[in-house]
């Protein structure tokens, strides 16, 4: 999936006793543009040799509401504690005490992206060589 934009946040749910997967998860992107091209692209592609379904989730208390609607793709786009599409650090150090203090996990779309290609990359390994 993070050939279609930065994942932010990504999730298989397991059984809580059996820790065997219950064959859904959840991918967070960036951007809606990102996830409207997963959710394209992917449906009906085969993962682990099955067919899979890909959706927006339901919005929490609904059965029938989904995300990704016109008003929060405006509401994304005129976020007021971002700047430039990043979170600006205020408003991640508000975020992260609020989620500490409660004893919840911090999703990591809660904090900045960082852009890989700014980052330094490592200079490649040398070939092995066999003997």
């Amino acid at each position: 999936f993070s050939s279609f934009g930065v994942v932010t946040f990504a999730k298989i749910q397991r059984h809580p006793e059996t820790g065997a997967s219950r064959h859904y998860g959840f991918v967070n992107y960036d951007n809606f543009e990102s996830a409207d091209n997963a959710i394209t692209l992917m449906s009906g592609q085969y993962l682990c040799g099955k067919p899979i379904n890909v959706q927006y989730a339901f919005k929490p208390g609904s059965k029938t509401e989904r995300h990704g609607s016109a008003a929060e793709r405006i509401l994304a786009a005129n976020r007021p504690n971002f700047a430039g599409g990043t979170m600006n650090m205020m408003s991640a150090a508000n975020a992260y005490n609020k989620y500490f203090q409660s004893g919840m996990q911090i999703p990591a779309s809660t904090f900045s992206t960082i852009n890989p290609s700014a980052m330094p990359q490592p200079n490649p390994l040398p070939p092995p060589v066999w003997s």
